[in-house]
């Protein structure tokens, strides 16, 4: 009984750790990037349909820099990066289906005609 009680909870502990790494690895929703965000977002989608490993570590040494020097907040950082970790892991399909989400993000519906 002892083997299949430790059994459950390895199980369980190991379907919260997948569901923690989804929930961190793949946000629902992006919030507004600033204009430096913005460039940044727009060079990583040139580089994910690229295939571009060398192009991508040179964002990577940016973002890193843009971040020291507050010139993206961290959340942007966070984006930015969780995604450039994915292209660089060579998953170029999903780096790009992830940043053309955040890009879809930054459209605003038009203000009214008057």
């Amino acid at each position: 009984m002892s083997f299949l009680t430790s059994r459950r909870g390895v199980l369980v502990g190991l379907v919260l750790l997948v569901l923690l790494v989804i929930f961190v690895l793949f946000p629902r929703d992006y919030g507004t990037l600033s204009p430096r965000g913005y460039s940044h977002a727009m060079s990583l989608a040139s580089i994910c349909n690229r295939k571009d490993a060398a192009k991508a570590l040179q964002l990577q040494e940016m973002l890193h820099s843009d971040l020291k020097n507050q010139a993206l907040t961290a959340t942007e950082g966070r984006w930015l990066q969780a995604i450039l970790n994915r292209a660089l892991a060579g998953e170029w399909t999903t780096s790009a289906s992830q940043v053309r989400q955040l890009m879809e993000a930054q459209i605003r519906p038009a203000a009214p005609l008057p």
